[in-house]
């Protein structure tokens, strides 16, 4: 038995198709999802961004659009995915860091085996060229036992954190971290352009003399 269904959110702003094999039979079975083809789709033309607020509370204030156009294959243990999503113009804050990422242009190819960051440049922070450039980076699944990745992060006056209570901090520098799941390597260096820690007061203490 395969189950075959169409969906989209109220505002028809995305879409979503799918096809996958269940065994529906009442009795207990041994496994209920056969290790059979899947097929799939997920689309969405320019949404609104702001959806994300719908689905998680990490981030807050979103603007921007997205488009996407996603196929899945192969089964439900190794299922594959190929397409692209795209962010234009976004913005966000991050509740976790107190800052607000703009001028967020993202392009991620999703291929059978891989994905690659073909641009990812979000701004944050006040100085002219305060922003962080992820582009360039990728993850492979042909050994799905033992991912490989190549991940580069670049900072330029990057505004990370910026809590009243913690530190506020702008960054620079360059971080690659490569290898595969069982190794993996780090190298690179960031350094402090201004930062700020906040610590509170504690209450003396008071010793009273038996």
């Amino acid at each position: 038995r395969r189950y075959r269904g169409v969906g989209s959110c109220p505002l028809a702003v995305v879409g979503m198709t799918a096809a996958l094999p269940v065994d529906l039979a009442l009795s207990e079975v041994e496994d209920r999802f056969p290790h059979d083809t899947i097929s799939g789709r997920i689309f969405a033309d320019s949404v609104d961004l702001a959806i994300l607020e719908a689905v998680t509370d990490a981030v807050d204030e979103v603007e921007g659009r997205m488009s996407t156009d996603i196929r899945v294959s192969g089964t439900v243990r190794s299922p594959k995915l190929a397409g692209r999503f795209r962010v234009q113009r976004g913005a966000m804050d991050i509740v976790s860091t107190g800052t607000r990422l703009r001028g967020v242009n993202a392009d991620i190819l999703f291929f059978p085996d891989s994905i690659h960051v073909a641009r990812l440049r979000p701004v944050s922070g006040e100085a002219r060229e305060a922003r962080a450039d992820l582009s360039g980076s990728w993850v492979s699944f042909h050994d799905p036992h033992n991912p490989r990745f190549d991940a580069s992060l670049h900072l330029q006056n990057f505004l990370a954190i910026r809590l009243r209570r913690l530190a506020e901090l702008e960054l620079s520098g360059s971080l690659r971290l490569s290898g595969t799941k069982l190794g993996s390597q780090l190298r690179g260096g960031l350094q402090i352009d201004r930062g700020a820690l906040y610590l509170q007061d504690r209450p003396q203490k008071q010793l009273v003399n038996p």
